[in-house]
């Protein structure tokens, strides 16, 4: 009895020992969260901070730039307005100051002889005033330059704050996540799903895009080591021609109708394959295996078998074999030649592995 009890205890303790080690699991799990949402949401307030400055920087400087367009427009309309009156009024001085003259010297006859003055200088005088002339011709105020500035501020004030409150969205999550990857011979099944069932929207196309290695977490290495891998309206794609044994970072976006912006960018997701790449084998000597041993190249016209290196492929695989030179009634014949080149690519597979 004693050592029943004994036994049970053991169990006991083993089993809380499980559970404990499953409850730590879940903590990390729970930190694992916690760290992403802590993450994301730093990352994310410092791009609403770095693109506001951004806009705000542009604004201001757009505006400013407008501003002192605005400022030299008027400033030449007022420099063309007063060059002739500057004319004008040059021309008014000068013939006042010569009719000052004129009257001063009249004043002074006047004044040393009155009648007495002889009468040449009288005569002399009283010609001088036919050089007054008629008085220069001054335009009228509905004729000169009234600038004026005009700004629908009402309605454009109201469109401003309608853009600004248009600007940008904070996403949960992006609104497509990849689901499940697969390992396929020399590629990888990536599929993917909506998961944004607070909108319904009609999804136009995805846009899967993969970076060589491990890149998440590394922002410097994002923006440069992404590339499209598709783009099209299907919920999975075989990404081909990868190396077994190494890391891939995917990530994919969606884009809605009517729309020609992408989505947020699901989390990224790291995969690999571990199965080599279907590929000829080198045994029979009639075939010249080349392009890394998917391109063959008959060599000889002897008939023989040309097997693949392995059995790699089962139910639910295809795979597509393109005969690109051939003679005596083959696809794309060449007179001149005498060769059968097979090249294989795999055209598609099932996501059961």
């Amino acid at each position: 009895m004693e050592s029943m009890s004994k036994k049970n205890i053991i169990e006991t303790v083993d089993t809380a020992k499980d559970y404990a080690c499953k409850l730590e699991d879940l903590l990390s799990s729970v930190k694992g969260a916690n760290d992403q949402i802590q993450t994301s949401t730093q990352k994310t307030i410092s791009e609403i901070d770095s693109t506001f400055d951004l806009l705000v920087s542009t604004l201001l400087e757009s505006l400013n730039k407008r501003r002192a367009l605005l400022r030299t427009e008027a400033l030449r309309l007022r420099d063309d307005g007063l060059a002739p009156l500057k004319a004008c009024r040059d021309i008014i001085d000068e013939k006042l100051r010569a009719t000052k003259l004129y009257i001063e010297e009249g004043r002074n006859i006047l004044r040393v002889g009155g009648l007495t003055t002889s009468l040449e200088k009288t005569l002399c005088f009283t010609e001088q005033a036919s050089l007054l002339g008629s008085l220069p011709a001054v335009p009228n105020l509905e004729e000169v330059a009234d600038l004026s500035f005009q700004c629908p501020v009402e309605s454009i004030v109201p469109e401003l704050q309608q853009c600004v409150a248009n600007i940008g969205q904070v996403s949960r999550m992006g609104p497509v996540q990849i689901t499940e990857i697969h390992e396929k011979p020399g590629a990888l099944l990536v599929q993917w799903e909506e998961v944004d069932y607070e909108r319904v929207v009609d999804v136009h196309s995805f846009r899967l895009q993969l970076a060589y290695g491990d890149v998440r977490g590394q922002d410097h290495l994002q923006l440069s080591n992404y590339h499209d891998a598709y783009v099209g309206p299907e919920g999975q794609h075989l990404v081909r021609d990868l190396r077994p044994g190494v890391p891939y970072t995917f990530r994919v976006c969606c884009r809605v109708e009517g729309s020609s912006d992408w989505s947020a960018w699901s989390l990224p997701r790291v995969a690999l394959t571990h199965q080599q790449p279907f590929c000829w084998g080198e045994s029979n000597s009639n075939y010249l295996i080349t392009n890394e041993k998917k391109l063959a190249s008959k060599t000889s016209p002897e008939q023989s078998v040309l097997l693949s290196s392995t059995a790699q492929f089962g139910p639910g695989h295809s795979i597509e074999f393109t005969v690109s030179r051939a003679s005596h009634g083959g696809v794309s014949c060449s007179r001149s030649s005498s060769q059968l080149v097979l090249v294989m690519t795999v055209s598609s597979s099932r996501s059961s592995s």
